[in-house]
């Protein structure tokens, strides 16, 4: 078997909504969820796609994601929303909330919303896109259980939280940063172990609060920058936007595991045009980006200057025509997932 298998986009994302279907997921709701994992897949963050489809099977079995949450809105103003998801897939309540936080922010230049009792919501920039695509600034973030710890300690405090913002721009996609607050996912470690390959030495940390290369041994998050203070200090500020002020669960609260049952979202969205209008900024924003493009690099050899979130949507264009490329371990997952649930087996090519 090859190390990397081509399949169509589409392929996917019936598999995964026959999966969700069999795990009772109403067909209207595993339609969304399929969307955003496959949009991930789509842009490159395969850690976020499909491949996570074995995880929330085990996460509806065992009870801690609800596959039928009653989503309820139990806070609104002009310019907010507070939504409780019931425990269920956290891609659920957070496309409503950043659909009606779009609208909101039309409306009134700007608005928010929050998301409490949720589950693992995907990638980050999955909600971000959705309001740049429609010329609007956009940030949002997420909590989970605790797997990374104060620096210079070795008791887990605070997940990797993630965040994300994007910016429209005119002739160029908008930049997007989507991004955890770690050196590296723990989407990234599963990755590497699920290949039988060891993670890079300054990923994480055993349960002394050693640096590890085991993706076995893995127990602690490194987080990002010198010391870990800069990502330390991320994670702490998305948790208190998206669980603190939620009134979500937060930090050490947090112990249900993968899944991250209980968890809690944020998002937020402004109208550049109650600044400029809207044509002016998105040209000063393609100024912004032929300045960056135009960066000299001391090595000829380099490839071209590339804005945050460019290569996932030059990525999605070609996967959208030549299929995603999937690997054999995480097909081998998939592969055993649908023998299990009795699901006929993806085409391949």
């Amino acid at each position: 078997m090859s190390l990397t298998l081509m399949i169509k986009s589409e392929d996917l994302w019936r598999f995964s909504n026959a999966v969700l279907e069999k795990m009772t997921v109403p067909r209207k709701e595993g339609e969304i969820v399929s969307t955003a994992l496959i949009d991930a897949d789509l842009r490159g963050i395969e850690t976020h796609g499909v491949v996570r489809l074995p995880q929330y099977v085990t996460l509806i079995k065992n009870g801690t994601i609800n596959p039928k949450p009653q989503i309820k809105m139990i806070g609104e103003s002009a310019s907010h929303s507070l939504w409780d998801n019931d425990n269920g897939m956290g891609f659920l309540g957070s496309v409503k909330a950043m659909g009606l936080c779009i609208e909101k922010a039309k409306r009134e230049g700007i608005a928010m919303a929050g998301v409490r009792n949720s589950s693992h919501f995907g990638a980050a920039g999955y909600y971000t896109i959705m309001a740049a695509e429609l010329g609007l600034i956009s940030f949002a973030a997420s909590n989970a259980y605790p797997v990374m710890a104060p620096p210079g300690t070795i008791t887990p405090t605070h997940g990797n939280n993630p965040l994300s913002y994007a910016f429209p721009a005119g002739e160029n996609p908008p930049i997007v940063t989507d991004m955890a607050t770690s050196v590296a996912s723990q989407g990234r470690i599963k990755k590497l172990g699920n290949e039988g390959k060891p993670i890079p030495l300054g990923w994480a940390y055993d349960r002394e609060g050693k640096p590890t290369d085991d993706p076995e041994a893995f127990s602690l998050l490194m987080p990002l920058g010198e010391g870990g203070y800069k990502g330390f200090g991320l994670a702490v500020a998305m948790d208190v936007l998206a669980g603190v002020l939620t009134g979500s669960l937060f930090a050490r609260k947090i112990i249900s595991g993968p899944g991250s049952r209980g968890c809690g979202h944020f998002f937020l969205v402004i109208d550049p045009q109650r600044f400029i209008p809207l044509d002016e900024f998105k040209k000063r924003m393609d100024e912004m980006i032929r300045m960056v493009k135009g960066a000299q690099p001391p090595d000829q050899q380099m490839g071209p200057i590339s804005l945050p979130g460019e290569r996932g949507f030059e990525k999605k264009k070609k996967r959208l025509r030549e299929g995603i490329p999937v690997s054999a371990a995480t097909l081998k997952l998939l592969e055993r997932l649908g023998d299990g649930l009795e699901i006929p087996p993806l085409r391949r090519g």
